[in-house]
């Protein structure tokens, strides 16, 4: 009989990756509760649940020598990792040097991005990345460079005509893996190590793990940068210039771990090929390519120069056609796909970042521009739909213009100027924001308002790393100057909303508060998940006079429906859960259905 050494659940009937994830939930509490509530364990997955009566008299026995237990099996766990992992340091810190750099073009026919061009701008243009807070993208050709070489944390000097993947300025000249950054009492679990490499994937609160070679952040997001800090000094960092100068920034992260990884190019590290691939998530979000050798000896059957390919997604909102058909996904054999299992549940059913955004650029023209009522404008929107009641405003501002002298300028959109000139106090709108993202959000409104966007100082200096020439453009120190306001998301309660009106009552007489959340969203029909949003789908509460909160179904993770369009499209022999990882039978159940039925 074979059980749990924590919480003594019987584990006979679990394969071995289900008897693994289970035991790494329960050694590693901290993670899974911050991945699933206790609750929800119960509903989605009772077998993962522990047992919360008072213990038998046999219990209590057995809770005596958990502890030993405890400290057997990790040994035993250490044991086994080392030797499913057993390429790792000393297979790959020190790769054959091949003198000069391979270059890869990977340019394929240009694809038809038309599908996923709106009216508001996003993805419009083809000539910048999905991160880029104008909304464009790029798929240009692919480099290779190398990083790492005979020495694991020294950049080679590029052959002529190569472009280097650099840190800010220099790598580190050595690493004391014992000085700062102290090993973790929780193990690395395996689903955040790449096989056959010494590498891992946003594994930080760790601390110093012993045979990892080089660290890997997705993105700038707490959940997945957390245990990094100023003191870190076990060895280095890859990710994308964004999150690079946010970790140097924020963190004060030493700049000699910090290697740039650069979008669009893949790159030799420590004799693996890694390209990165906008995530669609936050500005600097990445998915990550890893090409692995084969470590397999050849032989006289075996003479093959194989690898194994390997796609971390890390957070991502999945996007038709970027994502399934992007030259380094489309026609790739995966090993397997490490996979954001945020929302893998049918009952995630919210619409895509484009209609929304559309709804609540109208809404704003007409609420903010227009001086609307809300409720008239939603009431509105419900019996004429959104291209009536754009011809409406539209023939409005058509007769205005006709009986004038001259054409408004840009000043009497403001929502400061009545119609006869008199300077009046307007709306003020107010977006809920993480450390980073959601920017799209406020950008877009701004756009549509024509409107300056007001953020507090530490949040300007956040957004300054994202080297945005435009965003910056935008950007005010006068909140009287701006329709727009960026707040902390945890600030829009009725009091700190109530407080924030107070502070600009000079120019504001209403204030709109935006929360954008994927878990805000219900279709009003199970099987209706990707229905369309529109200006009658936003629902405003007063939550106190002239003070407004909407609920906006913006979220930067993929939808259900989105994970299994995209999975379905690539081929990958294993799908991996990297959230919610008490679920993981229940999502290859999940998994195994979408092959059955794509």
């Amino acid at each position: 009989m074979v059980s749990c050494p924590v919480c003594q659940q019987q584990l006979d009937d679990f394969d071995l990756m289900a008897a693994t994830a289970h035991v790494n939930n329960c050694l590693d509490s901290t993670s899974a509760s911050q991945s699933l509530s206790a609750v929800s364990r119960r509903v989605l997955h009772p077998i993962f649940t522990k047992h919360t009566s008072s213990p038998s008299p046999s219990e209590r026995v057995k809770t005596a020598v958990s502890k030993k237990e405890t400290r057997d099996f990790k040994r035993r766990r250490s044991s086994t990792l080392a030797t499913n992992f057993k390429a790792t340091a000393n297979a790959i810190s020190t790769p054959k040097s091949t003198g000069a750099i391979k270059k890869t073009d990977f340019k394929t026919t240009p694809i038809n991005f038309a599908e996923t061009t709106t009216a508001t701008g996003i993805l419009k243009d083809s000539t910048q990345s999905l991160a880029s807070t104008s909304f464009l993208y790029s798929i240009p050709s692919y480099k290779i460079s190398s990083v790492g070489g005979d020495e694991s944390f020294v950049n080679k000097k590029p052959d002529k005509g190569t472009k280097q993947t650099t840190s800010h300025e220099s790598l580190p000249k050595s690493v004391d893996n014992t000085s700062n950054f102290i090993s973790s009492k929780k193990s690395c679990p395996w689903y955040k190590r790449l096989p056959n490499t010494g590498f891992t994937i946003d594994a930080f609160s760790y601390g110093s793990i012993p045979d990892c070679t080089a660290y890997f952040l997705s993105h700038f997001h707490a959940d997945h940068y957390g245990g990094l800090s100023s003191k870190f000094n076990a060895g280095p960092i890859y990710c994308s210039r964004v999150t690079a100068n946010l970790v140097i920034s924020q963190l004060r992260v030493d700049k000699s771990f910090v290697n740039i990884l650069d979008m669009d190019q893949s790159t030799i590290v420590q004799g693996v090929e890694v390209s990165l691939i906008d995530a669609n998530h936050c500005p600097g979000a990445v998915l990550f390519v890893f090409t692995v050798p084969d470590s397999t000896p050849k032989s006289a059957h075996n003479n093959s120069n194989s690898s194994q390919i390997y796609l971390h997604t890390g957070d991502f909102r999945a996007l038709h056609p970027y994502h399934t058909l992007h030259p380094l996904l489309k026609s790739t054999r995966f090993k397997a796909i490490y996979l954001d299992t945020t929302y893998c549940a049918e009952s995630h059913a919210f619409p895509n970042q484009a209609s929304v955004l559309s709804a609540i650029q109208e809404f704003a023209i007409q609420t903010v521009k227009n001086d609307r009522p809300i409720n008239e404008v939603v009431g509105i929107a419900a019996k004429h739909g959104n291209v009536d009641l754009m011809r409406q405003f539209l023939a409005i501002g058509a007769s205005i213009n006709a009986s004038s002298s001259s054409n408004f300028g840009e000043a009497s959109f403001s929502p400061h100027l009545a119609l006869s000139g008199v300077r009046k106090k307007g709306t003020l709108i107010c977006v809920g924001t993480y450390t980073i993202g959601k920017e799209r959000v406020f950008i877009a409104l701004a756009k549509a308002l024509e409107s300056k966007i007001y953020v507090e100082p530490a949040k300007k200096k956040i957004l300054a790393c994202l080297e945005d020439e435009d965003l910056n453009s935008m950007l005010t120190d006068n909140p009287m100057a701006a329709s727009v306001h960026v707040v902390k998301i945890g600030r829009l309660g009725k009091e700190d909303l109530e407080a924030k009106l107070q502070s600009v009552s000079q120019s504001f007489s209403k204030l709109i508060a935006i929360r954008p959340t994927g878990w805000t969203h219900r279709p009003q029909k199970t099987d209706n998940i990707d229905e369309e949003f529109t200006v009658k789908s936003i629902k405003p509460t007063k939550v106190a006079p002239n003070i407004y909160s909407i609920p906006l179904p913006y979220s930067e993770h993929s939808s259900y429906t989105e994970l299994k369009t995209f999975v379905t499209a690539l081929d990958a022999q294993q799908i991996i859960p990297t959230v919610n990882i008490a679920r993981h039978a229940e999502m290859q159940q999940v998994f195994e259905s979408w092959k059955q039925n794509p």
